[in-house]
């Protein structure tokens, strides 16, 4: 057949090994490295109360989805920072300005601060990006597998019939 591409066994493989070593590239670069550092703070951090500023609503996914909470504390050493961070705003409507809430902040740098009930919302995110990433391995893997077997199969057809 004119135009059909011949290659070594291990040039397949080559090619074969390429998704997985992107997979890995992957993996290493989509690791939520910030998200792993708030669940730290969350759960090693200082626990303080602050107050809450404000509370705007912004545009997520969905209109309304998502809301900014500002909110100011006073650290363990009597040192007043102010915050901010997104929360779905199925969480926010229970908040209200001059509420009350609770703070965790990294206590060598306190300006690392976030809302102690936003550790539901961070496991959340981190189960997504971690499922996002094991179905593009799948996908790649699936590929790599397709690759393979078609350098196998045309192998094994030429060591057969001398091609």
């Amino acid at each position: 057949m004119k135009g059909k591409i011949k290659l070594h066994p291990w040039q397949w493989t080559t090619l074969a090994l390429i998704p997985i070593f992107f997979t890995m590239v992957t993996i290493r670069g989509c690791y939520p490295q910030e998200n792993q550092q708030n669940l730290t703070v969350i759960n090693r951090g200082e626990r303080v109360t602050g107050n809450i500023v404000s509370t705007d609503k912004t545009q997520g996914y969905e209109r309304g989805s998502e809301a900014s909470v500002k909110y100011t504390f006073t650290t363990l050493s009597g040192v007043e920072l102010s915050g901010s961070y997104i929360l779905s705003s199925s969480t926010v409507k229970d908040l209200y300005v001059g509420g009350e809430l609770e703070i965790a902040y990294d206590a060598q740098n306190p300006t690392r601060n976030l809302p102690a009930l936003a550790k539901e919302q961070e496991s959340d995110y981190r189960g997504r990006v971690w499922t996002g990433i094991i179905l593009v391995s799948l996908i790649l893997c699936g590929i790599a597998s397709f690759l393979g077997y078609v350098a196998w199969e045309s192998w094994r057809l030429e060591k057969k019939y001398h091609l």
